[in-house]
């Protein structure tokens, strides 16, 4: 099931401003050409969060046959724990349910054979959360974000180390892809290894959770 989209511009979250602070990005980048994660496991340390709202989601894809490229993307919110509400544009989606949204081809360059797929929906979690991007109906991507608790020192002697909890990215390309399945493997073209960057951006707080 597709979730409704807000109506241009960057979505805005409907819970108190003084408990919603946009200032976070997880990045994960995956270098085909030597079959390795470039960036494993990205977070960022935030003190006390208790949600996370996604408000971009963008893939960009580097080189491929930009004639050859489709008009978008689909991005699949999967499994998840049924203590682990789901909302995108403020719709909540059972736990039993998938959910997606669109990634529409942003950027086009033709002089780097770049292009870039991008949504702005917004999706709420507060806990891990299995995610997938597909092809028309192939899969391309898939990945996890997770909810982490951390302990880490100061660097000060005699304070306690500081309890803070963060969000985790991975991701990992479909092993289909280099089996013919994907526009953006073309070898006979000489595009038989593109890297592809996963970037989200959004905000958290932990004031005025969804239930």
């Amino acid at each position: 099931m597709e979730y409704g989209k807000r109506a241009g511009g960057m979505p805005r979250s409907d819970t108190d401003p003084n408990s919603c602070f946009p200032c976070f990005q997880l990045v994960e980048f995956w270098d085909s050409m030597n079959n390795q994660d470039q960036e494993s496991h990205s977070y960022n340390l935030i003190t006390n969060s208790s949600w996370l709202e996604i408000r971009l989601f963008y893939v960009r894809i580097t080189p491929c046959v930009i004639d050859s490229v489709p008009d978008h993307l689909t991005l699949r919110h999967l499994r998840r724990e049924i203590s682990t509400p789901l909302e995108i544009n403020g719709f909540r989606v059972p736990c039993a349910d998938s959910a997606s949204v669109t990634l529409r081809r942003d950027r086009l360059n033709k002089e780097s054979s770049e292009v870039t797929y991008v949504s702005t929906d917004s999706v709420r979690v507060t806990g891990a959360v299995e995610f997938e991007v597909l092809e028309k109906n192939d899969l391309f991507l898939c990945g996890s974000l997770e909810r982490i608790e951390a302990v880490w020192g100061n660097g000060s002697v005699g304070l306690e180390n500081d309890s803070k909890t963060g969000w985790s990215m991975e991701c990992y390309m479909a092993a289909s892809v280099g089996e013919g399945n994907s526009v953006f493997f073309q070898p006979k073209m000489g595009f038989s290894a593109p890297a592809i960057e996963v970037y989200i951006a959004g905000c958290w707080g932990c004031a005025g959770d969804i239930d």
